[in-house]
């Protein structure tokens, strides 16, 4: 591997660790806006925290409100 493509996939990396770090702040802000920390959620808390997270967490969302042994 050349010199100048090993430089460009170190940068790659840390563009990306950056953008993991950055993701992860904003996940742990939405769960201290809904205040997730103090006393946990109830139904329509769950679901407005998941709507903020994003559309992999509404899906998933969706999945868990079609399993009653998951949420019982």
């Amino acid at each position: 591997m050349s010199d100048r493509m090993k430089e460009l996939l170190k940068n790659e990396l840390k563009d990306y660790h950056k953008k993991e770090k950055t993701r992860g702040a904003e996940m742990l802000s939405i769960f201290a806006a809904h205040n997730y920390y103090a006393n946990g959620f109830t139904p329509e808390e769950l679901r407005s925290t998941l709507e903020d997270l994003g559309p992999t967490y509404v899906k998933i969302g969706q999945i868990m409100s079609s399993r009653v042994d998951l949420l019982a």
